[in-house]
């Protein structure tokens, strides 16, 4: 095992961490002053709703779905762990076997990522338009973009926590900025916005419905969509011909703008 893959698993097994103190303190906020125990049928309840989301969008078959429940499962005696590390950084409150929240911990929104991004996604996006392809593109852009800077304006602010490295800082902001941004929920938003046009399978629409939105990005945005197309070009192809062979040997371009039909190269 070389030092480059020791360093990834002890970071991995650090930001694994992370997410599940959060989801301990998620859930002390959530439920304002709970025991142990209470803390741990509220996991295991948003484990099992979180596998079955996986089911219903074909992400896992019937048969995975005890073992991955098990795997998303958080113990008693990892709760008690991550209770001591609240109670010692000062963000959660333990009196008489129960817990909550500090004022400590309630002055900084960066300390509860996803329900800030989950919620702050929500107020964002809840009123954009139907009826015009090109408003309701233009709309998008302009609420996933205010949401991901705004994201980025709250995480720049500096951690004031003395008990905190330079290095736990720096990977507390890091960590908070992407459990921050809903990546997840913007996609199923945005996909679930346009399926009242014409064929559409789950999370997947047709090339027609993609073409259209296409197009209409392109008009809304000709400078950005011809740097996009070009960057993906150079990163999928390098200098390479525009045009790529598949194994029966027929000749596909790259990509193609989807007003003219041509090649961009």
């Amino acid at each position: 095992m070389t030092k480059e893959h020791v360093k990834r698993l002890v970071d991995y097994t650090r930001r694994n961490s992370n997410l599940v103190l959060h989801s301990v303190l998620n859930a002390i906020k959530e439920l304002g002053n709970p025991m142990p125990n209470e803390i741990e049928k509220f996991l295991d309840k948003k484990a099992t709703e979180e596998v079955q989301k996986q089911y219903e969008l074909g992400k896992i078959t019937k048969r995975e779905i005890p073992c991955k429940v098990k795997e998303e499962t958080i113990d008693i005696r990892t709760i008690h762990r991550k209770l001591d590390i609240l109670v010692q950084k000062g963000w959660v409150v333990h009196k008489e076997s129960r817990y909550s929240v500090s004022e400590k911990a309630l002055s900084d929104i960066r300390i509860y990522a996803d329900i800030f991004g989950s919620g702050l996604h929500n107020i964002a996006c809840d009123s954009i338009f139907s009826g015009c392809l090109e408003r309701e593109i233009k709309e998008f852009v302009e609420c996933f973009g205010a949401q991901i800077v705004y994201t980025f304006l709250e995480a720049a602010f500096p951690v004031d926590d003395d008990s905190m490295t330079s290095t736990e800082k720096h990977e507390f902001t890091l960590t908070w900025v992407k459990n921050a941004i809903p990546i997840e929920q913007m996609f199923y938003r945005f996909i679930a916005h346009f399926l009242y046009l014409p064929k559409h399978d789950d999370v997947l629409m047709d090339s027609k419905t993609v073409r259209n939105l296409t197009h209409v990005f392109k008009k809304i945005y000709p400078e950005i969509h011809r740097k996009l197309l070009r960057d993906r070009h150079r990163f999928m192809f390098g200098s390479k011909s525009a045009y790529i062979l598949t194994k029966n040997g027929q000749s596909h371009p790259w990509f193609i703008d989807y007003k003219e039909g041509d090649m961009k190269t």
